[in-house]
């Protein structure tokens, strides 16, 4: 990897985490970042989850591979390497949450715990599909979105949905399987 390509991934990596910071709010001085990256679970897991995506983008993959597994022991969240997810991103409560390898997530995202984004099979079935989230998308509590499916911007997923079937602006998808209603 050329010097450049580094920089270019750590200016990615200081953006993403600058938009993640902004969206937890708080009075924006240095040691209310500290505290609440050492005492919140959820901005904890995703400013691990944005060291891991920065050591997979300058191909330090074992160090990546490290962070990763440190993730799920110490908050129970598997960001799975290849997911890509905006900044913005907060997570409530990472416990029992599976985000799958080929997921892709706008700006702005809310994470409850125990949801899944992933593959609808993971047998001989798998089409290797993955969910596509939009912008300001919020999932509730144990929402499970699978296989290729698109949640478009500002769409909320309720708790204990099952989201098969695509999502549109700003609807709310509730229910086994998943029925869409306005929001």
């Amino acid at each position: 990897m050329s010097l450049r390509s580094a920089r270019e991934a750590l200016e990615e990596y200081r953006k993403l985490c600058r938009a993640d910071m902004r969206r937890l709010g708080g009075d924006g001085r240095a040691s209310a970042s500290v505290r609440r990256l050492v005492t919140d679970p959820g901005a904890s897991s995703v400013r691990l989850y944005r060291v891991q995506q920065l050591l997979f983008a300058v191909r330090l993959s074992v160090l990546g591979w490290f962070v990763y597994r440190l993730n799920f022991q110490l908050h129970g969240i598997e960001f799975c390497p290849g997911v890509e997810i905006e900044g913005g991103l907060v997570v409530r409560h990472p416990g029992g949450s599976v985000l799958g390898k080929g997921v892709t997530c706008g700006s702005k995202l809310t994470l409850a715990h125990g949801i899944t984004l992933g593959e609808k099979y993971v047998d001989s079935r798998s089409t290797g599909k993955y969910p596509k989230i939009g912008n300001g998308v919020t999932l509730g509590v144990g929402s499970r979105v699978l296989g290729d499916v698109r949640v478009a911007d500002g769409a909320t997923i309720g708790a204990g949905a099952l989201v098969v079937s695509d999502v549109g602006p700003g609807e709310l998808a509730i229910g086994v399987p998943a029925r869409v209603r306005d929001a």
